[in-house]
């Protein structure tokens, strides 16, 4: 299979935005934060916990966005050339 230039485009933006998404959770948290809803006591002493994932729209959009087009350049299929008959 020959990789070219859109494949290429396609494969760096999809990379640039894995990578950014984990520089933004690693430095900021700012992308994904869990936080407890609810805790219960169990009869047995143990603690049930409730935690809901909140993301974070402001970085995700703009990540999702640049994914989702280097997934379509990835994937778009590339014309054939003619074949030339002699």
């Amino acid at each position: 299979m020959c990789i070219t230039n859109r494949h290429k485009i396609g494969l760096a933006l999809m990379a640039t935005s894995v990578l950014a998404a984990i520089l933004i959770q690693l430095l900021t948290g700012r992308l994904a934060e869990a936080r407890t809803v609810r805790e219960d006591k169990l009869s047995s002493g143990a603690v049930a916990s409730e935690i809901a994932l909140n993301f974070h729209w402001q970085y995700g959009i703009p990540i999702t966005a640049c994914f989702a087009l280097g997934l379509i350049c990835f994937v778009w299929p590339t014309r054939k050339p003619p074949r030339l008959t002699s």
